[in-house]
């Protein structure tokens, strides 16, 4: 029963609806960054039932590789979004954005990053997400 609420709370940011109202009804970065702290926020708020769950035997990974996959392309269809709007640098792709996400959830994990600190770092990292006026440094090719 626990793993069917866990489903349904992350389903409502994974299935992609989230993403289609945001989108709808906000600029694209708005509705990108909004997305992307939601993640984050989302990650943070359910850990201690995560961990619940790990403790229990169960799989979380494989449960919810349906969810992470409809969660990818939200993110992706919004990064793309943001990038033809000018919001987003153009040569941050997917692979660096997952790896941006990742760090960002994991953060509150140490119990020593959340809250308005979090909030103040993922700001940070949003700054190094936008185009500069300068050209932005080139990224290795990975």
């Amino acid at each position: 029963m626990v793993l069917a609420v866990d489903r349904r709370d992350h389903g409502a940011l994974a299935d992609g609806g989230q993403a289609a109202r945001l989108r709808a009804c906000a600029e694209p970065q708005t509705a990108f960054f909004t997305f992307f702290m939601q993640i984050v926020s989302d990650v943070a708020g359910r850990k201690a039932l995560t961990d619940a769950l790990r403790g229990a035997g169960v799989d979380i990974k494989a449960e919810q590789t349906d969810q992470r996959a409809q969660m990818r392309d939200s993110l992706a269809d919004l990064l793309h979004g943001s990038q033809r709007a000018g919001a987003v640098r153009p040569d941050v792709g997917m692979p660096e954005m997952l790896a941006l996400l990742r760090g960002a959830s994991m953060a509150p994990e140490t119990g020593k990053y959340s809250g308005p600190l979090l909030e103040r770092a993922v700001a940070v990292l949003f700054d190094g997400l936008r185009p500069s006026v300068a050209s932005p440094t080139p990224l290795p090719p990975v």
